[in-house]
């Protein structure tokens, strides 16, 4: 217990006494006004609240000089010479004035890391730690080799072969840093989408180990499929606004950067097509450097991110032990949030955060859309393919002339056939064309093939570059038709 000194020559009185002592007004202790008799002592009500919190909580207070300290007013800077508690912004300009010689103002809260972190609870900080060991270890990689020269990784074709076998990747990890060194070049953008691939799946086998149930390869690489744009986005995102403040340029994990205006400088986009940049600057690099957010925060979101429930073909076993570990992980986050921050808007900043996820997920669909589109048209990766799947395409021209060219000939042969009949109700041009024009009906459609492009011939989306393709079909084969029946009437 803290040594109280007093002046007085003892603390017990009679009765007069406390009736002359009553009528005093300046605490023994602290020298307060408005003092009154409490505990055999004529003290404030300050002090007297310090005096019957030490006695009720005796064994929970520990005093740091070892039980010899001297309380005086020095020590309660929170209250002012009227012995009345300070309210920040509530105080006449004189009498805070007059005070400041005499309190050295509200407590601010700590902001640095060794002293919030030690508020967390022994299980949130371990949570915290495996998660920057997480990324830390998926940032540094295993090797020192350059993006365009390891990806894409020869032999590995599946994501159920490396899931299976890990050990497929030992070595052929590339560090991945948000830097913006130099600009990116045209041929580096497929390497990048490959890496990240790969850091997803580096997600998702360390977050299961943090599970209380084993999940299935199955389930590994459901949520592989489930979390590889969105998280992309998301880095991509969150590093660029916390390593440059320029507006025009975003940051990629390879030491490199690619402008705004991408598709001026880059002949084939690759996943950054369809405005993908201006949106993810616009609507998630510019509010997330106001967030300014740290690597605890970071590692949380990411991993809220990879463990989703919900994933497509995601069995429902393992339903329940992910559930309970993303509500820890954002339990976590809150108190992060909390301890660190202003914990009056914790709750507030929390779900600005949360309302951000939405955003990162239209921009993902954006990017998964761009990843098909240049699966089936520009590079085939294999483990994008296995990925994706691929995307079936309708014939091109070539074959719908040849096969155009048969049905014609085969309906002129017919029509060969048929003209010795006795009877003509009609010019034998009007009777061919009213029969080949039932004749277009096929009742088997042939089998539908798929084809490579070297090269994407633009940035449009794919259901566009069908609709032209189907129109120009259409026009193609009218001008056969027209050409062979003048051909056929004029033979005839």
């Amino acid at each position: 217990m803290p040594k109280i000194e007093i002046t007085i020559p003892s603390l017990i009185h009679d009765s007069d006494d406390e009736d002359e002592a009553e009528t005093s007004d300046l605490c023994r202790v602290c020298g307060m006004g408005n003092a009154a008799m409490h505990y055999g002592c004529i003290a404030c009500v300050g002090c007297k609240g310090f005096f019957r919190r030490a006695l009720i909580s005796a064994d929970q207070l520990e005093c740091p000089h070892e039980n010899d300290c001297t309380v005086t007013k020095a020590v309660r800077p929170s209250r002012d010479l009227t012995s009345k508690s300070r309210r920040k912004n509530k105080m006449p300009e004189s009498v805070a004035g007059s005070e400041a010689s005499t309190s050295s103002g509200p407590i601010e809260k700590p902001k640095s890391k060794n002293e919030w972190i030690k508020k967390l609870t022994v299980e949130m900080r371990t949570m915290v730690m495996n998660l920057l060991n997480i990324e830390a270890k998926i940032m540094k990689g295993d090797t020192t080799c350059e993006f365009s020269k390891i990806y894409p990784l020869k032999g590995i074709d599946s994501l159920r072969d490396i899931i299976s076998n890990p050990d497929l990747l030992k070595g052929k990890r590339t560090e991945m840093r948000y830097e913006p060194f130099r600009m990116a070049r045209n041929n580096e953008l497929h390497s990048i989408a490959y890496r990240r691939l790969i850091a997803a799946i580096d997600w998702v086998e360390n977050l299961t180990g943090l599970l209380d149930f084993k999940l299935s390869i199955e389930d590994k690489i459901s949520l592989v499929k489930n979390c590889y744009t969105p998280l992309m986005v998301f880095k991509i995102a969150i590093r660029t606004a916390l390593i440059t403040k320029d507006e025009n340029v975003m940051c990629l994990c390879n030491f490199s950067y690619v402008p705004r205006n991408l598709a001026s400088v880059f002949s084939d986009s690759y996943h950054l097509a369809n405005g993908l940049v201006p949106r993810l600057l616009d609507e998630l690099v510019k509010p997330y450097r106001e967030f300014d957010l740290s690597e605890e925060e970071l590692v949380c979101i990411s991993a809220i991110i990879c463990l989703n429930p919900l994933a497509k073909d995601l069995s429902t076993e393992p339903f329940d032990a992910i559930i309970e570990l993303r509500n820890r992980i954002t339990d976590t986050l809150f108190h992060i949030i909390k301890e660190s921050r202003n914990s009056a808007k914790a709750s507030e900043f929390l779900g600005k955060i949360l309302l951000s996820l939405p955003i990162v997920t239209s921009l993902a669909n954006t990017m998964c859309e761009n990843l098909q589109f240049s699966q089936t048209f520009s590079r085939a990766i294999p483990l994008l393919t296995d990925l994706f799947g691929c995307f079936p395409v309708e014939p091109f021209e070539d074959e719908a002339q040849s096969n155009n060219v048969m049905d014609i000939s085969q309906l002129a042969l017919e029509h060969k056939n048929s003209r010795d009949a006795q009877t003509q109700t009609e010019p034998r041009a009007v009777a061919f064309l009213r029969k080949r024009r039932h004749d277009n009906v096929v009742d088997i459609e042939p089998p539908q093939q798929q084809f490579r492009l070297l090269q994407a011939p633009t940035n449009y989306y794919i259901t566009e570059i069908l609709d032209d393709l189907q129109v120009d079909m259409k026009l193609i084969l009218l001008s056969l038709k027209t050409s062979e029946v003048e051909n056929i009437a004029s033979d005839r």
